[in-house]
């Protein structure tokens, strides 16, 4: 029986050693190559073609979701299993919409990532009970959401990670003054003036990791880490700062069309 060929996502090494080890129970699976951020899932997809994609949503430079929409671009038959640690209605929306078929919580039991990919290479789905919860909340949820474009996206995701206008500009191999444009966008659609609001944004929708100190409270930030907003935001080029009121609206992310 031919083995099952496995590309593990993920950006910590630890946890794509453990991935590597719950595979490596079956011998079925064989994995095939690995990668820590988004631009290289896809690269290594491409490259690799494996029948298997597992794939950590929270991943730098490229966010897991953009990796996967990239992916399914190039060849909408690659199985992709979508690998979190984060309950968000947002990513699982995303997900489904794009076709990705297969999501499971880092939390759950070993035994759901294996009955994952198995029901994936059979042509199924499968979602833990907590994503169906949330695919059931979603159908009835009539909330209105700003529609953001991949490439806005993208622009939120490396702002945060504290990218300069010009080092996001050679990273999407696009002009400062496009991302100025993108950023500028991204302040009317989301109603935030600054670029610590950007930061707050992208952590609120799970499309950066704080540092194990930090968390964000409901009151929108008194109890977030301060020192990674600042080197954040400090780092970029700033764009109308203006303070950061606590009761900032912050909305949830749709991706939708192109940049």
């Amino acid at each position: 029986m031919k083995a099952v060929r496995v590309l593990v996502v993920d950006g910590h090494e630890l946890v794509r050693v453990g991935v590597k080890a719950i595979l490596g129970t079956c011998p079925q699976y064989m994995v095939c190559g690995e990668a820590g951020d988004g631009r290289a899932a896809v690269e290594q997809t491409i490259q690799l073609r494996p029948d298997l994609v597992i794939l950590e949503a929270g991943l730098r430079v490229l966010n897991g979701l953009e990796a996967a929409r990239q992916i399914l671009a190039y060849n909408p038959r690659f199985r992709i299993l979508i690998f979190t640690e984060v309950e968000s209605e947002q990513i699982m929306r995303e997900a489904l919409e794009m076709g990705v078929c297969g999501f499971v919580l880092k939390r759950d039991p070993a035994s759901d990532l294996l009955a994952a990919a198995e029901a994936l290479m059979r042509g199924r789905t499968f979602f833990t009970s907590r994503m169906t919860m949330l695919i059931v909340d979603m159908a009835t949820s009539q909330r209105r959401v700003p529609i953001l474009t991949r490439r806005e996206i993208e622009v939120v995701q490396l702002v945060a990670e504290g990218n300069s206008n010009k080092e996001i500009a050679r990273i999407l191999n696009v002009s400062a003054k496009t991302v100025e444009a993108h950023r500028t966008n991204l302040r009317r659609k989301l109603k935030i003036n600054s670029t610590q609001g950007l930061v707050i944004y992208a952590v609120r929708n799970h499309m950066v990791r704080l540092p194990q100190t930090a968390s964000l409270s409901p009151g929108f930030g008194s109890d977030l880490d301060t020192t990674y907003l600042s080197a954040a935001a400090q780092s970029s080029d700033k764009l109308a700062m203006a303070p950061l009121s606590g009761t900032e609206t912050v909305h949830e992310l749709s991706a939708h069309g192109g940049s």
